[in-house]
């Protein structure tokens, strides 16, 4: 269908009751294991590449592959430079052309993430992109000490309007008890602050470090509304699972390695694309 902006989809996603699943990819194997279960479900899709897998593959040849497929599927596909971590690469993302940005403002007074979240808005608004950021800190498992400030903590309820209102953000991460690399099932989100966030803000709710939710949590935050899941280390190690298994039985050369990975990342994504309910925007 097409290349689609971010908020086209979580509007009516928030709408419909169900949410759209943002899945981390890292190179164009990911990227098309991905793409195989959107359209294997004919659901819409968000792509996320993240400032910390650079290091895997380049941005921008990473930014054109997936606008590229995008265009050529049969399914409706946004993408968002994911986790930005500084202002200059959130802002070269900007010009790549991805339909929504995600500044993290970690790790720096509450003030100071106030006025960059703010500037980063203003420079994806003139480019029609929309902008995600984070109130409190969705960590990483090993990292849980990184809180230097209160805002880097859990959500706090009482800072929603402030910080939505004043750097006009249109998605707010909030941190409710997800940590990225958690395992499946690992994790218990508080639902009350969820709710309390809800009753401050009408922007779109997201979730990241969703990997660790158990199903019924994940139906039960969509009802509460959440319109975004973000995923990584669950589909990625399906992908390594696949690998694995292939090295049981045999000694594949290395380019026959990625067809059961690609598989088995597709096979996750069109499992969580269920619990999402996702594919009911295509009917």
């Amino acid at each position: 269908m097409s290349y689609v902006t971010m908020q086209s989809l979580l509007k009516r996603a928030s709408e419909k009751g169900v949410a759209i699943g943002s899945f981390n990819v890292f190179n164009l194997d990911s990227l098309q294991g991905v793409m195989n279960a959107a359209e294997a479900k004919n659901s819409p899709v968000i792509i996320a590449y993240a400032e910390s897998h650079i290091k895997y593959g380049d941005l921008e040849v990473m930014a054109y592959a997936i606008q590229n497929l995008a265009e050529k599927s049969k399914v409706e596909v946004a993408a968002q430079f994911d986790h930005g971590k500084t202002i200059a690469m959130v802002k070269k993302a900007i010009g790549l052309g991805f339909s929504s940005v995600m500044y993290d403002g970690y790790d720096i007074p509450y003030e100071q993430k106030v006025e960059e979240t703010r500037e980063i808005v203003e420079a994806a608004h003139e480019k029609g992109l929309s902008v995600e950021a984070p109130l409190g800190r969705i960590g990483t498992v090993g990292e849980e000490d990184k809180k230097r400030y209160e805002h880097d903590k859990l959500t706090k309820p009482e800072l929603v309007a402030d910080f939505v209102n004043r750097t006009g953000i249109d998605n707010l991460a909030v941190a409710i008890g997800t940590m990225h690399g958690r395992k499946d099932g690992s994790t218990t989100l508080n639902f009350d602050l969820l709710k309390a966030i809800k009753n401050e803000t009408k922007a779109y709710i997201s979730l990241h470090g969703g990997s660790g939710v158990k199903d019924d949590d994940y139906r039960k935050a969509i009802e509460l509304g959440i319109s975004k899941i973000s995923i990584f280390t669950r589909v990625a190690n399906a992908g390594t699972f696949a690998i694995k298994k292939a090295l049981e039985t045999s000694t594949p050369r290395f380019p026959d390695l990625m067809v059961p990975a690609k598989a088995g990342v597709s096979a996750e994504v069109q499992y969580l694309m269920d619990i999402f309910r996702s594919s009911e925007l295509s009917k």
